[in-house]
């Protein structure tokens, strides 16, 4: 099982967001306690809302793996018995006149 597929060039953009975000986090989290408006226990201490909000991105993150990591079918395009390939919609083989 590879993760380059999952952690590719298109979310790269999106790692970044997340390190940023981290990064705000971490910066709130050390203003307030230098300026007394928390104490170093209240930074273990999750809530229901925040309990929530974890569950929440656990759950999207583990469908974005099982989508991202899942068995993709290629939809292969419908043929006639003469080899030409036909459209969905279509009830005649355009080269052949045969019926689907």
């Amino acid at each position: 099982m590879s993760l380059s597929g999952l952690f590719g060039r298109d979310s790269f953009f999106l790692g970044w967001w997340g390190v940023g975000g981290m990064i705000a986090v971490i910066a709130y989290n050390i203003w307030a306690y230098c300026c007394g408006r928390c104490a170093l226990g209240h930074f273990v201490q999750l809530n229901g809302v925040t309990w929530l909000l974890v569950a929440g991105n656990l759950v999207a993150g583990l469908i974005l793996v099982m989508l991202k990591l899942g068995k993709h079918r290629d939809i292969e395009p419908l043929q006639c018995s003469c080899g030409n390939s036909v459209d969905e919609e279509w009830l005649y083989c355009p080269e052949c006149g045969r019926k689907r």
